[in-house]
């Protein structure tokens, strides 16, 4: 079961909760949000968005996070990491 928590402004994701079928809570998902670095041929602003992902997993204790400090909008991600096949290969 997933339960989503989202703002009442723009209703942007906060933090989602999945739990069991029996109601307990396995992993908490929250959502941070604040202001990017955005690049773009040698031009450097900021604008709002997500900066940081907190996963909780509830059973180890151990949290993961992934922050987002910048963006460079030159950079492009390679063709292989969107192929199926290198997601199972060893």
């Amino acid at each position: 079961h997933l339960e989503l928590e989202v703002d009442s402004a723009g209703y942007s994701p906060r933090k989602i909760d999945f739990t069991s079928s029996d109601g307990l809570l396995i992993k908490t998902v929250k959502f941070k949000y604040g202001n990017l670095k955005v690049r773009e041929n040698n031009y450097t602003s900021e604008m709002p968005g997500l900066t940081k992902l907190e996963m909780t997993d509830n059973a180890t204790g151990y949290t993961s996070i992934l922050e987002f400090k910048e963006w460079d909008k030159n950079v492009k991600a390679d063709a292989i990491l969107y192929e199926m096949k290198t997601m199972y290969e060893k």
